[in-house]
């Protein structure tokens, strides 16, 4: 089998699960009515550097994103690496999230990673994320979530929506903690109900110091945040130049 991602051998052949994952989002683009207009950047996909983990950082217009980037990814690309999702942990819930929990157990319980509010400071939280990372599998999330309407559509329609004015941590975290690299990825669904994907070139982000030392003291902390969020603010400018001008909000030409 061609290795055309150059990662070793024992993590580029999708198990059994992994497939099931494919054609569970394959299915979902299918009845959600979308058609993909263009992919662009598969390019950027072969330059990633060989044996580091990666993280697929995506908008979160909608609950369509994070979606159609896996399908571009098994089902279009042929991306050799293993995948498994990033998700809010309130989708481990029925009662919480009867969609988001649906998917979950149709898609594969295995496929799935939970994400929670205390996430930087709960290694329960964050050491399974991890783990998974350093083993060689690649991760997709969002780069935020915005519920307000302005940033995100219920109705998986990105109609009305911008990029909010602050981002997520979460993936920059991952890649501190992994040294993975970010790949930031437009997604972009027009009123014709086509799609086009961007995948940007791989972020490569300085590493912070002293990160196991978060919350040892207000100083400390106050240090790395502001780190974090510099690191963040320039995942969402990449991130503006993978979608349609209208839906850049504030990080228009921001880098």
């Amino acid at each position: 089998m061609e290795n055309k991602f150059n990662y070793p051998n024992t993590a580029i052949s999708p198990d059994k699960s992994e497939k099931k994952l494919g054609r569970i989002v394959e299915t979902g683009i299918s009845l959600l009515g979308l058609k993909y207009k263009d992919i662009l950047g598969e390019n950027n996909l072969d330059n990633l550097p060989k044996n580091r983990p990666v993280i697929f950082a995506t908008p979160h217009f909608s609950d369509t994103e994070i979606l159609i980037t896996v399908d571009s990814l098994l089902n279009k690309l042929k991306y050799k690496k293993p995948i498994k999702i990033i998700q809010d942990e309130t989708h481990t819930k029925f009662k919480s999230n009867p969609s988001g929990w649906t998917s979950m157990i149709i898609g594969g319980k295995e496929n799935f990673l939970s994400i929670g509010t205390f996430f930087l400071v709960d290694k329960e939280q964050s050491s399974p994320i991890v783990e998974t990372l350093k083993n060689g599998t690649s991760i997709v999330m969002a780069a935020y979530f915005n519920p307000k309407k302005e940033f995100y559509n219920k109705k998986f329609s990105q109609k009305g929506v911008i990029l909010p004015e602050i981002g997520g941590v979460g993936s920059i975290f991952l890649a501190q903690k992994t040294d993975a690299v970010v790949v930031p990825v437009g997604v972009d669904i027009n009123d014709k109900r086509k799609v086009t994907v961007s995948f940007g070139e791989f972020l490569d982000f300085k590493k912070i110091e002293n990160l196991d030392d978060y919350r040892k003291d207000l100083k400390t902390t106050l240090l790395i945040n502001n780190e974090l969020k510099k690191q963040s603010d320039y995942l969402m400018g990449s991130l503006a130049k993978l979608v349609p001008e209208e839906k850049q909000g504030i990080w228009k030409n921001k880098i």
